[in-house]
Order: structure tokens, then C-alpha cells, then sequence
């Protein structure tokens, strides 16, 4: 069974960061590796929120609605105060949580070009077992992020393509060891008090796979008609 953990990969790795984009640098990835963030409490007022069935964006003539816009920018806005950006500016907000949600849709647009594929039995049986084996922790990430079970349905499918997508796109997600030892290099001519590189090899791994998945979302951009509709 899937832990929550790919939940939040899918929706944090994949779409705050590829909404922060250049924002967010390497070497506050390696700080936030060694240390986790401690985690904030953001307001979110009724004017931020979008009406569910409210068309929000439409990605190569798919619309999506505010009922995933609304997770997308409750998680976007959390995510981006823990990291110290500025939250306080509703249309930056915004846009960091339409350009996420975009990202999402355009690697499942590619996932499913290529012929991956999920079907709902799988997602009913994965959050069925999920929800017998960790009714708790499901209800408190319901009640923190004001999710409904179809709403996070709707994102573990998304995971479960995702992890899929990856596995499928190994040649261009590879990450080399050279890789890892030039972006160790660099932040440890930085800050002397790095530790050692097996200490972080795995996140570091995970910066430089973050960076490929924004050059794969960047490339889809350049090829698809995006239309942002609030």
C-alpha cells in the first residue's frame, strides 16, 4: 500500500516547487534537508477560495474547477510560508496556485500519452486499504487541508500515474553520481559546515530530481494551450 508519503511528494515536490521554480534555490533545499521546517499555520479567507464547479484553468481544452484549485493553493500557500516567501499578496498566490495545477495536468496529460494508465478500481482499492490502516491520520489531513475523500481520491490517483510516470521516464530522471558530487561540491564551497555527503546524498538526489521535473513541466508549457479562466 501506498503511504502518505507519495501523496505529499505528488503534491508538494511536484507542484509547490515547480510553482516556486527559480524561487526556490539549492542551497535552501539542502538547509531545509538537514533540518526540517516547522510548520506554520496559514489564514485562508472565503475570497481566496473559488467556487468548486467554477471553471479555474483549461490545459489543452481540459478545464479544471476550483475543487482542485482550492487544495492546490491551501497547499501552495502553506508550503511557501514555510519555506519564508512572501504569502501576503492573494495575486501572487494565485498564480503560484494555477501555475502548480497546471503543472500537475501537463505531466498527467504526458503520462497518459504514453500510455499510463489508472483505472478507478485501483484508486478505490488503494484509498480503501489506506483508509482502514490509517483512519486518523486520513481524517487530519482531510480536516487540515478542508479536503472531501473524493477531492483526495482525486490526488492519489494523480500520485499513483505519478510514480508511474517516473519509473517510465527513467533515461531523463536518471541521476547520475557526478550530478550529486557537483551539487555537493558547490554548496559545501558555500557553507563549510555541510555535512557529509552521504549525511545528504538523498536529499540532494531529490533537489536535482525536482529540477528535471520543472525542465520536463517547462518543455510541455512551450507545446500546450494554457487559458487561465478566474
Amino acid at each position: 500500500m501506498k503511504k502518505i508519503s507519495l501523496y505529499i511528494l505528488a503534491l508538494t515536490t511536484v507542484l509547490v516547487l515547480a510553482a516556486c521554480g527559480d524561487d526556490s534555490d539549492e542551497e535552501e533545499e539542502a538547509q531545509e534537508a538537514q533540518e526540517p521546517p516547522e510548520q506554520e499555520e496559514v489564514e485562508i479567507s472565503d475570497d481566496e477560495k473559488v467556487d468548486e464547479d467554477e471553471a479555474v484553468v483549461s490545459i489543452n481544452d481540459v478545464e479544471l474547477t476550483g475543487e482542485a484549485y482550492n487544495l492546490i493553493y491551501v497547499q501552495t500557500k502553506s508550503e511557501l510560508a514555510q519555506v519564508g516567501q512572501d504569502i501576503e499578496d492573494d495575486s501572487e498566490m494565485k498564480n503560484a496556485a494555477i501555475d502548480a495545477l497546471v503543472g500537475q495536468e501537463l505531466l498527467k496529460q504526458d503520462a497518459e500519452n504514453q500510455g499510463i494508465e489508472v483505472d478507478e478500481d485501483q484508486v478505490e482499492s488503494e484509498f480503501k486499504t489506506f483508509k482502514e490502516e490509517n483512519e486518523e491520520e486520513l481524517t487530519s489531513l482531510l480536516d487540515e487541508y478542508d479536503l472531501s475523500e473524493n477531492a483526495f481520491k482525486d490526488q492519489l490517483h494523480f500520485s499513483l500515474i505519478y510514480e508511474q510516470y517516473l519509473e517510465s521516464d527513467a533515461p531523463e530522471m536518471e541521476i547520475s553520481d557526478d550530478e550529486v558530487q557537483e551539487m555537493y561540491d558547490e554548496l559545501k564551497g558555500e557553507n563549510e559546515e555541510m555535512p557529509e555527503l552521504e549525511d545528504v546524498e538523498e536529499q540532494l538526489k531529490q533537489g536535482i530530481r525536482q529540477e528535471k521535473i520543472q525542465a520536463k513541466i517547462e518543455e510541455l508549457k512551450e507545446d500546450a494551450e494554457v487559458e487561465t479562466l478566474i
